[in-house]
């Protein structure tokens, strides 16, 4: 029998999935070239969000530089369980409590 994946769990692996999401977005906004601010998911960790974080590909390289963050929109964080490590132009990184 499986074991029951605690609420923790399925929101880590939903900011997981949707950081790999946007890897993917990053590598076609690079094959084609594209210069204008991509819009990559918001890696928050409410499981409906649908928003998106517009970002240029060096700011999101930059980011992504962090390996333990994630991308956000500012107030789609949740101080019970991440901190904000850093924050740009319409967007916030933050990594998870240890």
């Amino acid at each position: 029998m499986a074991s029951a994946r605690t609420n923790s769990q399925r929101v880590r692996e939903n900011e997981e999935t949707f950081s790999k999401a946007n890897e993917q977005i990053r590598a076609s906004a690079e094959h084609y070239d594209f210069d204008e601010p991509v819009p990559f998911l918001c890696e928050c960790s409410e499981i409906t969000c649908t928003e998106s974080v517009r970002l240029s590909l060096t700011n999101y390289r930059e980011a992504r530089a962090r390996a333990e963050a994630f991308i956000l929109l500012p107030g789609h964080d949740d101080p019970h369980v991440e901190r904000i490590v850093a924050d740009g132009a319409g967007y916030v990184l933050v990594e998870k409590f240890s």
